[in-house]
């Protein structure tokens, strides 16, 4: 994942007893769609081999979003960010859960639109920070 890392499409922060994993969504999904490209299932499998193997906690996915409303052509499917958002870390738990094998228990999928932005939203490159799958690592509860 180092590639990923030095290229800003992959960013790993340690915060007290929480790791996250921010993985940009130009690498996972298309543009306003919630399957995960061939490329993002290669690092998911990555991190997903390293997750897999922590002891005593809980793996939180949050999808986040841009502020830009969904295309008209998108709507059917998608009628807002919340349910792009929703839906794509949805995906990332199935596969994680599926296909890694991690514990259903232990996962939680996090829907969070456009409301948590790491950058603005007034140009682009903003906006591709903002359009990301955050992985964290949470202790169970009780330990």
């Amino acid at each position: 994942m180092q590639t990923e890392i030095e290229q800003g499409q992959v960013k790993i922060t340690q915060l007290a007893d929480r790791l996250s994993v921010s993985v940009v969504d130009k690498i996972l999904f298309p543009s306003g769609e919630a399957d995960i490209t061939p490329e993002g299932l290669q690092v998911l499998e990555r991190v997903g081999n390293i997750l897999k193997n922590t002891q005593n906690k809980i793996i939180h996915v949050e999808g986040h979003t841009d502020n830009v409303p969904i295309h008209p052509n998108l709507q059917k499917k998608f009628p807002t960010n919340w349910e792009l958002s929703t839906a794509r870390a949805t995906k990332v738990v199935r596969f994680l859960q599926e296909k890694i094998g991690i514990e259903g228990k232990r996962l939680q999928a996090i829907g969070m639109s456009e409301y948590q932005p790491v950058a603005s939203n007034a140009k682009e490159a903003g906006r591709s920070q903002n359009r990301r799958i955050e992985i964290t690592l949470m202790p169970e509860p009780g330990l």
